[in-house]
């Protein structure tokens, strides 16, 4: 079974308005219930291919550095698109607590996201989750969470 590294993308992501509310004083699972309950707090943001790919690789590359104790082999990389934020977080999530949960996925791979900051592209000073990826795993330990996922275009 060929082994791959799996890089999901949001086409949008939705950031919390700094005008609209203060939530530096509230925990982050408050942040996170905005997302379902508060979208007056939330502006969406289209992303931008290049911006991705760039981040793609950033992550990618950590993930492949960790595995690198091995010889040189050579990895797929399967680019993955999401909605936004929500299903970004909701797959990553599912796939950790898997990972946590451990014998589940009966892995033995990595898991990593990246927080990019760019107060001029996103308009805050916040960092914004923008890539979820994990891998060396095959597709078949995978298909349950990401089996209805299409390609980044």
């Amino acid at each position: 079974m060929e082994k791959r590294i799996y890089i999901l993308v949001p086409e949008t992501v939705q950031i919390l308005v700094p005008e609209q509310y203060d939530f530096s004083d509230h925990a982050a699972w408050l942040r996170d219930q905005t997302y379902n309950y508060f979208p007056e707090y939330l502006e969406t943001i289209q992303m931008e291919s290049g911006r991705l790919m760039a981040q793609a690789f950033h992550v990618g590359r950590k993930i492949e550095r960790s595995y690198s104790y091995k010889k040189y082999e050579e990895i797929t990389a399967i680019v993955l698109a999401v909605r936004n934020t929500k299903e970004l977080e909701k797959v990553g999530n599912e796939i950790s607590g898997s990972i946590r949960r451990t014998s589940t996925l009966n892995c033995n791979f990595q898991y990593e996201e990246f927080w990019d900051h760019n107060p001029e592209f996103y308009g805050t000073e916040e960092r914004i989750h923008t890539i979820t990826a994990f891998g060396p795993t095959t597709q078949e330990q995978m298909e349950s969470f990401i089996g209805h996922l299409n390609l980044y275009k």
